[in-house]
C-alpha cells in the first residue's frame, strides 16, 4: 500500500471520529437534563417554603406578625419633684371675714384690734372683741425655725395656721415640732397673731441673739409665745457646719 493510500485511510478515520463527537445528544439525554433541572427548581422552591413556614411558626410563638426588627423607643425617666422644705398645717378657714375686713377696730394693728394671749390655751384680747367683731376670724400662726447646714441660717421648718372665731374663741396652745437636728443646732419657735406670712428664714444676726422684739418690730404681730435657742454655742457645733471641702 502506498503512502497516499495510508494517508487517505487516516483522514477517513479522523472524519468518522469528528462526526461522532459533534453529534447532538439524543432524546433520552435531553430528557435526563430536563429532569435534573426540574429537580433542582423543585428543591429550591421547597426550601423557600420551609423558611417562610419557620418564620410564621416563630412569630406565632411570640404573638407577633413577622416583620423587621424595630428598636425600642427610649422613654426619658421622670425625675422626682422636689418637696418643699417647710411642712405646713392649716385649719380650714371658717365662714366669716378676715380681721382687716370685719369692721373698724377689728383688724390687726388697730388700737382696739385683737391680741393673742397664751397660757393654758390661745384666746383673744380685749375681752369685748367678739361682741364688737362677731364675724371676724383671727389668724394665728405657729412656726418652728431650725438650723439649715447648707445656708447656715435658721429656716422655717414647720408652720401651723389656726383661726379663732366668735364660735371657737380659743384653741390649744401649739408646741414646737422639732427635727433631731434641733436638739444640737438650736431652734426658734413663735406663736403670733398676724395676717401676713412669716419669713422663710431668720436674719443671720438672730443666730447670735435672742431678739424678743424681732417679730413685733418687723410687722409680724405681738407673739403670745416665743422660744429662742439660737446662741453660737449651738449652731457652731461641728455637726451644724458644712462638711470640709473634699470630704466624702
Amino acid at each position: 500500500m502506498s503512502e497516499r493510500d495510508v494517508l487517505a485511510d487516516r483522514l477517513a478515520a479522523l472524519r468518522v471520529a469528528a462526526s461522532e463527537a459533534a453529534r447532538p445528544p439524543g432524546v433520552a439525554a435531553v430528557r435526563r437534563t430536563v429532569a435534573r433541572r426540574d429537580a433542582r427548581r423543585t428543591l429550591a422552591g421547597a426550601f423557600v417554603v420551609l423558611l417562610v413556614a419557620v418564620a410564621y411558626v416563630l412569630a406565632g410563638a411570640t404573638g407577633r406578625e413577622p416583620g423587621p426588627v424595630v428598636p425600642p423607643t427610649m422613654t426619658p425617666t421622670p425625675t422626682a419633684t422636689p418637696t418643699p422644705s417647710t411642712v405646713e398645717t392649716t385649719t380650714a378657714p371658717p365662714p366669716g371675714t378676715s380681721t382687716a375686713a370685719s369692721g373698724r377696730g377689728c383688724g390687726y394693728g388697730s388700737s382696739r384690734g385683737p391680741s393673742i394671749l397664751g397660757g393654758d390655751e390661745l384666746n383673744v384680747s380685749p375681752g369685748d372683741y367678739w361682741s364688737r367683731c362677731p364675724s371676724a376670724r383671727v389668724r394665728v400662726v405657729a412656726a418652728t425655725y431650725e438650723w439649715d447646714v447648707g445656708s447656715q441660717r435658721y429656716t422655717r421648718a414647720h408652720v401651723t395656721t389656726i383661726y379663732l372665731t366668735a364660735a371657737t374663741p380659743t384653741a390649744p396652745v401649739p408646741t414646737p415640732e422639732l427635727d433631731p437636728i434641733a436638739s444640737v443646732c438650736g431652734y426658734a419657735f413663735v406663736v403670733t397673731g398676724t395676717d401676713v406670712d412669716l419669713p422663710a428664714a431668720l436674719p443671720t444676726s438672730l443666730a447670735d441673739d435672742w431678739d424678743m422684739s424681732y417679730w413685733y418690730t418687723h410687722g409680724y404681730g405681738s407673739p403670745a409665745i416665743q422660744q429662742w435657742r439660737t446662741a453660737p454655742g449651738f449652731h457652731q457645733s461641728t455637726i451644724c457646719q458644712p462638711a470640709p471641702s473634699g470630704s466624702p
